[in-house]
C-alpha cells in the first residue's frame, strides 16, 4: 500500500512554473521541501502500516524487531522512489503513453519490492544489500 499509494508533494502548482523558471534555487527549495513533507507523511504511513502488522510480523512469521524495522526502511525507500517516479512520469507523458509508462513502473515497483525479500529473506542483515541499491537509487531520483 505504502510503495504504490504515495504521491511527491512538491507545493508548485501549473502557473507557479513560469515564475520558479526565472528563480531556479527557489524552484530547487521548494522540491527539496516537497520531498521532505512527503518523507515525513510516507513514514508515517509505513509506521501505521508496520504497527498494524507486527503482531502478525512477529507472531505468526517469527520475524525479530530488527528484522521488522529492516522492512520498515525498505518499504519506506520504495515507496519514495515510486512517488518521485510517478511524478516524472506525470511531468514528461500524457494520454495512453502515461498510463502506459504508470502501469510499467508500478509492475517494476512491485517486483523489486517482493522479489528481493523472497530471495534474500526477512533478515535484517540480509535486506542491507536491497536497502543500499533502494537508496542508491532513491538518491540519483531526487537528483533528476
Amino acid at each position: 500500500i505504502a510503495v504504490l499509494v504515495g504521491r511527491l508533494r512538491t507545493f508548485a502548482e501549473d502557473a507557479d512554473v513560469l515564475f520558479l523558471l526565472q528563480r531556479k534555487e527557489w524552484g530547487r527549495s521548494l522540491t527539496l521541501r516537497g520531498m521532505g513533507y512527503t518523507a515525513v507523511i510516507l513514514s508515517i504511513l509505513t509506521v501505521l502500516i508496520y504497527a498494524f502488522l507486527l503482531p502478525f510480523l512477529i507472531t505468526l512469521h517469527g520475524l525479530t524487531m530488527s528484522s521488522v524495522v529492516s522492512l520498515a526502511v525498505f518499504t519506506l525507500i520504495w515507496s519514495m522512489i515510486g512517488a518521485i517516479w510517478r511524478n516524472l512520469i506525470e511531468g514528461r507523458y500524457r494520454g495512453w503513453r502515461k498510463w502506459l509508462w504508470k502501469l510499467l513502473s508500478t509492475i517494476i515497483l512491485g517486483a523489486t519490492y517482493v522479489i528481493p525479500v523472497i530471495i534474500f529473506g526477512a533478515d535484517w542483515l540480509q535486506l542491507l544489500l536491497p536497502i543500499a541499491l533502494g537508496a542508491v537509487f532513491l538518491l540519483a531520483l531526487m537528483r533528476l
